[in-house]
């Protein structure tokens, strides 16, 4: 969720807009499948019983060696997510870089964002008394 409201305000605080949606679709399933990945495997071990809060696991002890396939693919999803993150921040670099028109005011933007003076709501909709 975080990513979309960086993608749509990123546009407005430089003033250009992105080019590349697919390579946004990347980062955001690059996500997604990186967290399925990393806590996954931290569930299934947690209901075999794996120990929590140590420092050290030694997977040469029997009791704990068959879980050491799941810790592993938790590390590989923390890899995805390091990448995801790398290309978060290739999507930001590139939105900045891009010369562009700046974009347009939306239709879900605030009327306070599109001129400098803000008067209250019911004010500007002409229902006050006055």
């Amino acid at each position: 969720m975080y990513f979309v409201i960086a993608y749509d305000i990123w546009p407005h605080l430089t003033g250009r807009a992105f080019d590349s949606f697919g390579l946004m679709r990347a980062q955001l399933w690059t996500w997604f499948v990186g967290m399925i990945v990393l806590t996954f495997p931290w569930h299934s071990v947690g209901i075999l019983g794996m120990p929590r809060r140590t420092a050290f696991y030694d997977y040469t002890d029997p009791a704990i060696a068959a879980q050491a396939a799941s810790v592993t693919m938790s590390v590989i999803g923390g890899a995805i997510l390091v990448v995801s993150g790398a290309l978060f921040l290739v999507v930001l670099a590139r939105g900045r870089r891009r010369r562009g028109p700046s974009p347009r005011p939306t239709a879900s933007a605030s009327p306070c964002i599109r001129r400098a003076r803000c008067r209250p709501r019911s004010m500007a909709l002409g229902s006050g008394s006055a």
